[in-house]
């Protein structure tokens, strides 16, 4: 199994920046031409997976020329793999592999990333990564939307709703993580710094209220539930081995009676 980065999601507040943009500025024809699947000349209205292929466009094309640094070209690349599998398991009936989706690109969409900066690196993520990167999303999506607020010059934001999606999120995510070991969990206690970072009235002063809800820790195993769990063992015990005694000793009984009747009929016959 491939193991995920999410360091994408350390610049997710400029990224986002161009998600939002996106949905008002791909349906043109520099990005709606050469995603008509079907090959047809005449572009019109696009659907399904060539809507998704129209707006990789735009949103590829806005990372590339406003991104100015290289170290985040790897980052951008992670992020715009992770939102095509998003577009294509939320919009798309029957579902697609991202493979066959991005096959498609290549094939009709031949002046598309003509540097091959994204080669190999769209293609479909497994499961439990995807949604660990799901749970990071929700996460950063409200810490943005409340981060909107700490840069505003003035405001009186409802910034508690956002901070309950916040715990929510968390909890959930937090469960995976019994230790800090993994990259998931260590992508989580990221998170944790940036959201106890804006957690103070300075940051909050544009919020309706003065401070974030606190982000939970791990829970283990109640100790209650671990002691019901031993408890219902070292019952279970003593029934097996009263169970095992039972028919030890019923074997014992029949062998012995078994053995009597024998003689008994041996002696009957001999005494004939």
């Amino acid at each position: 199994m491939k193991q995920e980065s999410y360091d994408f999601f350390k610049y997710f507040d400029e990224y986002i920046e161009y998600e939002k943009s996106i949905e008002t500025e791909w349906n043109v024809p520099v990005y709606k031409n050469e995603c008509a699947f079907d090959g047809r000349y005449y572009i019109g209205n696009l659907k399904g997976e060539e809507i998704i292929c129209a707006k990789l466009k735009c949103f590829y094309n806005s990372l590339l020329n406003s991104i100015s640094s290289d170290h985040k070209h790897k980052e951008y690349a992670e992020y715009l793999n992770f939102w095509v599998n998003t577009q294509l398991k939320n919009n798309i009936t029957p579902p697609t592999t991202v493979k066959n989706f991005y096959d498609k690109v290549k094939h009709y969409a031949y002046f598309f990333d003509r540097n091959k900066k994204l080669e190999d690196k769209i293609y479909d993520i497994n499961d439990e990564e995807f949604t660990n990167m799901k749970l990071l999303y929700d996460l950063h999506r409200n810490y943005y939307d409340i981060l909107i607020a700490t840069k505003a010059s003035t405001g009186n934001y409802n910034c508690l709703e956002y901070s309950k999606k916040c715990v929510q999120v968390y909890e959930e995510a937090i469960k995976k993580c019994p230790t800090d070991a993994t990259i998931f969990c260590k992508a989580l206690q990221v998170f944790k710094e940036k959201y106890d970072g804006i957690n103070n009235p300075a940051s909050l002063k544009n919020c309706k209220e003065e401070g974030l809800l606190v982000l939970p820790k791990y829970k283990g195993p109640s100790l209650e539930g671990t002691l019901q769990e031993g408890q219902l063992k070292f019952m279970e015990e003593p029934n097996d081995q009263a169970e095992y005694a039972s028919t030890t000793y019923f074997n014992y009984v029949f062998g012995f009676t078994g053995t009597i009747l024998g003689i008994f009929f041996t002696l009957l016959i001999l005494y004939k």
